[in-house]
């Protein structure tokens, strides 16, 4: 097991995890961090960065791992990885740049919880690996609670969680920006097979592909709680399905035009969303590829797509 703080008298702080490196089959039988727990709680102004990342050696791949890890009443199976609310924020980060993040189980984010920072999967021949994690609520790969989620490479695969977001759970008012990667094969028993944007959150997609998830629920691919925005300017949403009778087998937007809230957004640009599947009667009403639900409030502002650029395709 590793776990970390802060020391006075450091100008920075660095935790790495690299090479063969292996943190395997550790429990917390109580609190967070089955396998790495990490805490800025201390100096809460010194630089602080938190990396995984491979290495090749003459031809040789050195992958670290971080599998079979858990949280059993808590957050973060594999990692956990919290900002205090006092630190600053900006200068708190943590870098998958390879690795292994398998078979990992927690009630929330079960690979990584992620509570304040901003967390980039960072461009690399290979990325990082998150497959396998199971979540008995939210967040079968990655729980990210506030900060931004920047996913360059890396492959999100057959995870599961048992509430909302398969592979990514991106918690109320977080951002996630998708520019190549895959997320792929994740089952959510309620709503985001693949990715779950809770209330307030963004997602922007420029690249990257979700695809072949599951929910039984809304959303198999994609699905928006109230979002501030999504913005599609390339990228795949493509074969992801959801229950019987249930909308949005590829993306599902929920826009709540409360009195107080602004109107929520969708801009298409580019991309394909392809060949989604919404079972039963909801086929008709709710949209094998898009849906959108409007939830209308006294002074009830309609969720719409904004726009849709000529290099995007909605297939059926």
């Amino acid at each position: 097991m590793a776990s970390s703080s802060l020391t006075e008298g450091k100008s920075s702080y660095t935790i790495q995890v690299y090479h063969d490196a292996r943190i395997k089959d550790n429990v917390a039988t109580s609190g967070n961090g089955g396998g790495i727990y990490f805490n800025s709680s201390l100096n809460k102004n010194i630089p602080v960065t938190f990396k995984i990342f491979e290495r090749t050696d003459n031809g040789v791949r050195h992958i670290p791992q971080i599998t079979g890890n858990h949280a059993d009443s808590g957050k973060g199976g594999g990692i956990y990885y919290e900002i205090t609310a006092s630190a600053r924020k900006d200068i708190h980060s943590i870098f998958l740049d390879g690795g292994n993040i398998s078979g990992n189980y927690a009630i929330y984010g079960a690979g990584v919880y992620s509570a304040g920072g901003d967390v980039n999967c960072s461009e690399n021949v290979n990325g990082v690996l998150m497959t396998g994690n199971t979540a008995s609520v939210d967040g079968g790969a990655l729980f990210l609670e506030g900060g931004s989620l920047t996913m360059n490479s890396g492959d999100v695969s057959s995870n599961m969680a048992t509430s909302n977001g398969g592979g990514l759970y991106i918690g109320s008012g977080g951002f996630l920006t998708m520019n190549s990667g895959t997320v792929s094969g994740n089952t959510a028993t309620v709503d985001g097979g693949g990715v779950y944007i809770a209330s307030d959150g963004s997602l922007t997609m420029n690249g990257s592909t979700i695809t072949s998830n599951t929910s039984g629920g809304n959303g198999g691919g994609i699905y928006l709680d109230t979002p501030r925005s999504f913005i599609m300017n390339a990228g795949e949403v493509s074969r992801n399905s959801v229950g019987i009778d249930k909308k949005g087998g590829g993306i599902c937007c929920v826009a709540s035009t409360q009195e107080s809230e602004s109107t929520n957004s969708v801009v298409l640009n580019g991309g394909l969303v392809s060949g989604n599947i919404a079972n039963g009667d909801a086929q008709f009403t709710g949209g094998g590829n898009i849906h959108h639900i409007v939830t209308r409030g006294q002074n009830a502002h309609i969720f719409q797509i904004l726009r849709t650029g000529q290099q995007f395709a909605v297939q059926h």
